[in-house]
């Protein structure tokens, strides 16, 4: 059982600025969506409304994590009120609740042509990791992943089933014979620091520099990243995207589900690409976007 007072050591060590309210001898075994919580359950509110507040009368002795306090909040339950519930939630529960990591080590039936692995690395079951690959340390890689070329991945890195990382993009040259000759792709791929690669996405090596994915940055499955992208730190890159050979994505922005960045388009820092969005030209810092071709537009809700 985890107790109200448990929570507000490991938040205050967090330095998390939050204020609690209601009945601290709750207890919780656990946690659950609002939607189906349930007693002795922690739980979050995005939103309050008079709905939320009246199904919330109903249940008994929950951990309630929300931002407003209304004055009327059941008094079985205690609640957790900060600026940013989503955050102090999930910060919550990776603490008490941490998720079940691969176990260390590189499975039997993997293929390790490098002799460049950091400490701290799992390797799932059917990857192939070729000889000129350079792994930092803490490195988590899932099953039947390809990483092949000049790879260098840094630190807390996160790859996950069937990406496939480093192989030579789409580029071809109208050669003397009149038929169509593949460019050969003579460059590498650096992934930074704490980056998470979702399952079956695929990142191309440069032809000539390198493809480069800055420190933290989060790309979602499925995605494709063409040769020469140059992505920042901090960025999101959401389910189905398709970020184009030679595009630049500045720090922080976030590419919504199913878009598409252009090749040698730039989306600016903190820019916002909509939902299957084509971003066919420049996009510059704090902008968003949406359509085909992308308009600017004002968006009225944070990421």
């Amino acid at each position: 059982m985890i107790s109200v007072k448990e929570i507000e050591a490991y938040l205050n060590e967090l330095k998390m600025e939050y204020r609690v309210l209601g009945n601290r001898s709750v207890q919780v075994d656990g946690f659950k969506p609002f939607d189906c919580a349930e007693e002795g359950k922690l739980t979050w509110v995005k939103n309050w409304s008079g709905e939320i507040k009246e199904e919330l009368n109903h249940r008994r002795a929950l951990i309630v994590v929300g931002k407003e306090d209304t004055g009327e909040l059941s008094g079985y339950h205690c609640y957790f009120l900060c600026s940013d519930p989503k955050m102090c939630f999930f910060e919550i529960l990776e603490k008490f609740y941490p998720e079940g990591n691969t176990a260390l080590g590189i499975s039997g039936h993997s293929v390790i042509k490098t002799d460049c692995l950091g400490k701290g690395i799992s390797v799932g079951e059917f990857s192939c990791i070729g000889e000129n690959v350079i792994i930092g340390d803490n490195v988590a890689i899932g099953s039947h992943v390809t990483i092949s070329g000049r790879v260098k991945i840094g630190n807390n890195v996160v790859i996950s089933d069937g990406s496939v990382l480093g192989k030579a993009g789409y580029g071809y040259y109208l050669a003397m014979d009149g038929h169509r000759k593949k460019v050969p792709h003579y460059g590498g791929l650096i992934i930074g620091d704490y980056v998470e690669i979702g399952a079956n996405t695929c990142i191309d090596c440069g032809t000539m520099g390198d493809t480069v994915i800055g420190d933290y940055t989060k790309i979602d499955n499925l995605c494709h990243i063409g040769h020469n992208a140059q992505i920042g730190k901090d960025v999101m890159i959401v389910a189905g995207s398709i970020l184009c050979g030679s595009c630049a994505i500045g720090d922080g922005a976030y590419i919504a589900p199913g878009a598409v960045v252009k090749n040698q388009v730039t989306v600016g820092k903190n820019a916002f690409v909509g939902l299957q969005t084509a971003a066919t030209r420049d996009v510059g810092e704090d902008i968003s976007i949406f359509g085909v071709p992308g308009q600017e537009f004002q968006r009225k809700y944070k990421i």
